[in-house]
């Protein structure tokens, strides 16, 4: 941006000299005229304007070579933002492609711990089932002992009597 307003008063400049330059030729060509016209000193008139003229050249080639400078300075900050706007670009480039593999890899994380909590689940529910059997196992068994207990208690009592 700071580049393009650069150029554009290098360019305003550039059109300004011109336009001066025609003006003093312009002036200068009518004087030389009027000064031939005239039967005053035309030697002294045509040197006063090739005077002014050689200044208004000397000013001219000065702002020339001062904008010269400045489109070189102005060209080179040009150059040196591509290359950095390239750079920026391609280090977007390689985020955006890192984003896409990280969230490509996020998703599959995401489908694998689905996955993981789901035979979770089913172990917990297995779990559950195998304590529940457990205890209905303990409790059939603590009902055996309790009945083995009182047929041996039967049985002894019974021996006893006879």
């Amino acid at each position: 941006m700071n580049s393009t307003t650069s150029l554009q008063q290098i360019i305003s400049v550039l059109q300004a000299a011109e336009r001066d330059l025609a003006n003093a030729q312009i002036k200068s060509s009518k004087d030389s005229q009027a000064g031939n016209d005239s039967y005053h000193s035309p030697n002294q008139a045509s040197n006063t304007q090739l005077s002014e003229l050689k200044l208004n050249n000397d000013r001219l080639n000065a702002n020339i070579a001062s904008l010269e400078s400045k489109i070189n300075i102005t060209s080179t900050e040009i150059s040196s933002l591509k290359s950095e706007n390239s750079k920026l670009a391609q280090d977007l480039y390689e985020i955006k492609k890192e984003n896409t593999n990280k969230s490509t890899e996020n998703i599959a994380l995401s489908n694998e711990n689905e996955m993981l909590i789901e035979k979770l689940l089913q172990v917990q529910d297995e779990l559950e089932t195998y304590y529940l059997d457990k205890l209905a196992l303990e409790e059939a068994l603590t009902k055996s002992q309790k009945l083995i207990d009182s047929a041996r208690h039967t049985i002894n009592s019974l021996k006893k009597s006879h």
